[in-house]
Protein backbone atom coordinates (compact mmCIF):
# COMPACT_ATOMS: atom_id res chain seq x y z
CA UNK A 1 0.00 0.00 0.00
CA UNK A 2 0.98 3.47 -0.46
CA UNK A 3 0.85 6.61 1.84
CA UNK A 4 -2.13 7.77 3.98
CA UNK A 5 -4.01 8.37 1.13
CA UNK A 6 -4.04 5.33 0.15
CA UNK A 7 -4.87 3.80 3.14
CA UNK A 8 -5.30 5.48 6.42
CA UNK A 9 -5.18 2.16 8.48
CA UNK A 10 -2.51 0.94 6.73
CA UNK A 11 0.30 2.42 8.96
CA UNK A 12 1.93 3.57 12.45
CA UNK A 13 0.18 7.02 13.53
CA UNK A 14 1.93 6.65 16.80
CA UNK A 15 5.28 8.26 15.49
CA UNK A 16 4.21 10.67 13.42
CA UNK A 17 1.71 11.93 15.42
CA UNK A 18 5.05 12.45 17.96
CA UNK A 19 7.08 13.48 15.66
CA UNK A 20 4.20 16.33 15.02
CA UNK A 21 3.48 17.05 18.47
CA UNK A 22 7.32 17.23 19.11
CA UNK A 23 8.18 19.63 16.15
CA UNK A 24 5.55 21.98 16.84
CA UNK A 25 7.30 24.30 19.73
CA UNK A 26 10.33 24.45 17.62
CA UNK A 27 8.38 26.00 14.95
CA UNK A 28 6.78 28.08 17.05
CA UNK A 29 9.68 29.53 18.84
CA UNK A 30 11.65 30.01 15.62
CA UNK A 31 8.58 31.98 14.83
CA UNK A 32 7.74 29.63 10.94
CA UNK A 33 5.32 31.09 9.06
CA UNK A 34 1.92 28.82 8.82
CA UNK A 35 3.12 28.17 5.53
CA UNK A 36 6.04 27.06 6.23
CA UNK A 37 5.71 24.56 9.08
CA UNK A 38 5.19 21.64 7.17
CA UNK A 39 8.18 21.93 5.20
CA UNK A 40 9.57 22.96 8.34
CA UNK A 41 8.49 19.33 9.84
CA UNK A 42 9.78 17.65 7.04
CA UNK A 43 13.41 19.11 7.96
CA UNK A 44 12.87 18.14 11.38
CA UNK A 45 11.95 14.68 10.77
CA UNK A 46 14.21 14.07 7.89
CA UNK A 47 16.82 12.72 10.39
CA UNK A 48 14.95 10.68 12.41
CA UNK A 49 14.78 7.78 10.70
CA UNK A 50 11.15 7.15 10.25
CA UNK A 51 9.21 5.55 7.18
CA UNK A 52 8.05 7.06 3.96
CA UNK A 53 4.55 6.37 5.44
CA UNK A 54 5.51 7.98 8.33
CA UNK A 55 6.66 11.11 6.91
CA UNK A 56 3.67 11.25 4.69
CA UNK A 57 1.38 10.90 6.93
CA UNK A 58 3.32 13.70 8.69
CA UNK A 59 3.16 16.08 6.06
CA UNK A 60 -0.71 15.76 5.99
CA UNK A 61 -1.08 16.91 9.37
CA UNK A 62 0.80 20.64 8.90
CA UNK A 63 -0.40 20.74 5.33
CA UNK A 64 -2.59 24.01 4.51
CA UNK A 65 -4.74 21.64 2.24
CA UNK A 66 -5.37 18.37 3.63
CA UNK A 67 -4.95 19.09 7.44
CA UNK A 68 -7.45 17.91 10.34
CA UNK A 69 -9.49 20.62 10.21
CA UNK A 70 -12.59 20.22 12.73
CA UNK A 71 -15.62 22.54 11.98
CA UNK A 72 -18.42 24.49 14.24
CA UNK A 73 -18.09 25.99 17.17
CA UNK A 74 -17.60 22.68 19.23
CA UNK A 75 -15.15 21.83 16.67
CA UNK A 76 -14.52 17.85 17.12
CA UNK A 77 -18.09 17.17 18.30
CA UNK A 78 -19.83 18.86 15.12
CA UNK A 79 -17.76 16.97 12.57
CA UNK A 80 -14.85 18.03 9.91
CA UNK A 81 -13.65 20.32 7.30
CA UNK A 82 -10.95 17.40 6.55
CA UNK A 83 -9.46 14.93 8.09
CA UNK A 84 -12.11 12.56 9.55
CA UNK A 85 -10.56 9.39 8.03
CA UNK A 86 -7.43 10.29 9.48
CA UNK A 87 -8.75 10.78 13.03
CA UNK A 88 -10.61 7.51 12.95
CA UNK A 89 -7.25 5.71 11.86
CA UNK A 90 -6.00 7.17 14.63
CA UNK A 91 -8.41 6.55 17.40
CA UNK A 92 -8.56 3.41 16.57
CA UNK A 93 -5.00 2.86 16.48
CA UNK A 94 -4.85 4.22 19.82
CA UNK A 95 -3.37 7.72 18.98
CA UNK A 96 -5.09 10.28 21.65
CA UNK A 97 -3.02 13.62 20.52
CA UNK A 98 -2.21 15.13 17.44
CA UNK A 99 -1.72 17.95 15.83
CA UNK A 100 -5.29 20.02 14.49
CA UNK A 101 -4.86 22.95 12.19
CA UNK A 102 -7.23 25.42 13.10
CA UNK A 103 -8.23 28.63 10.83
CA UNK A 104 -9.17 32.04 12.67
CA UNK A 105 -9.42 36.04 10.75
CA UNK A 106 -6.57 38.24 12.26
CA UNK A 107 -9.12 40.43 13.41
CA UNK A 108 -10.50 37.52 16.02
CA UNK A 109 -7.77 35.10 17.49
CA UNK A 110 -9.09 31.96 18.63
CA UNK A 111 -10.67 32.11 22.11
Amino acid sequence: MGGPAAGHHFGDWHRGSLVALDALPSAQHERVKAEDVAAYVGEYAAGLGISTWEREALGTLYSLGNSIQPSGDGYISNGFIDGQHRVQAMLDAGVRRTVVLRYFWPDSPPG
